[in-house]
């Protein structure tokens, strides 16, 4: 009877830890017949989603947003919402920007994984209906290997540029996004005597509050997030600077989430963490 109480216990352990794992995947958007090219870029926890959409690469109305949600795994499902805008290159004002839902199940068709689904959209900090269409995806690394067997098939300089254009923007991006959990530890290697931080809420705000220390100096303390980025300027003065981040409380919707821009001279790196009340995840910068 122990062996069996054993047993059970290692498999309860086993199947629930889930390391997180990164998802990338490309297709399109369809609205009104008018297609769009779109990326999601995102870490998955459990059944939890954390990462950033990209709409328009490569026009003048490209945009990043950063999104959250969740991933039913026994129905194959992915529900998707784009929460606040990263940057964009449209004039328009943010009040009229489209944020999507997205709702995407997968199926497997000739050994790929593809997810179709519906998407609607609602104006930015509004419940305002502003659009609906379909969207269909695919693993990026999985399209990769796809588009690297058709390329020598196909005759279009025109299509060989536009599937170029996509892996290369998922490869080039790949690594600039760090979702952190509790007691998580990340790196960031500069060569700057000083580092700009921002930080706001990566969701909804619902008063999540967050405390930063420096070398275990509070800089900040009982800040209250909002989609306004609070700025700070932190010196480099040795070759080793610790940037921990303590939730305070996890707001009026479990985790606490924030999103964490770096940003030195030449290079920037964003991170999302996704802590609890009482827990702290740690950022390392080092300098060459």
């Amino acid at each position: 009877m122990r062996i069996y109480v054993v047993i059970i216990i290692l498999l309860f352990s086993f199947l629930s830890y889930c390391p997180a794992q990164n998802i990338h995947l490309v297709g399109t958007l369809t609205f009104n017949n008018i297609r769009s090219n779109y990326i999601l870029q995102f870490t998955r926890k459990q059944q939890s989603i954390v990462g950033y959409s990209y709409a328009n690469i490569g026009t003048s109305d490209e945009t990043k947003c950063s999104i959250s949600g969740t991933i039913d795994t026994i129905n194959q499902t992915l529900n998707i919402k784009e929460t606040a805008i990263i940057y964009s290159k449209s004039s328009l004002p943010h009040n009229q920007f489209c944020m999507l839902e997205l709702h995407l199940k997968k199926s497997i068709k000739k050994n790929l994984s593809i997810f179709k689904g519906t998407c609607k959209g609602v104006l930015f900090n509004s419940n305002t209906f502003c659009a609906s269409g379909t969207i269909m995806m695919i693993e990026q690394e999985e399209a990769t290997k796809k588009i690297n067997e058709l390329l020598p098939s196909i005759d279009s300089q025109h299509v060989k540029t536009i599937m170029k254009e996509i892996v290369d923007f998922s490869e080039t991006d790949k690594h600039t996004v760090t979702t952190i959990f509790p007691d998580e530890e990340s790196t960031f290697t500069c060569t700057s005597t000083s580092v700009s931080l921002s930080i706001q809420d990566n969701n909804e705000v619902d008063h999540d509050k967050i405390a930063i220390r420096v070398n275990n100096e509070l800089v900040l303390d009982q800040y209250e997030l909002t989609k306004t980025p609070k700025q700070l300027t932190i010196p480099i003065n040795s070759s080793l600077t610790t940037i921990k981040i303590s939730a305070l409380n996890e707001g009026n919707s479990a985790p606490n989430t924030a999103l964490i821009i770096l940003q030195s001279a030449s290079v920037s790196k964003s991170y999302i963490s996704n802590l609890n009340i009482g827990t702290s995840t740690t950022i390392h910068i080092k300098k060459d």
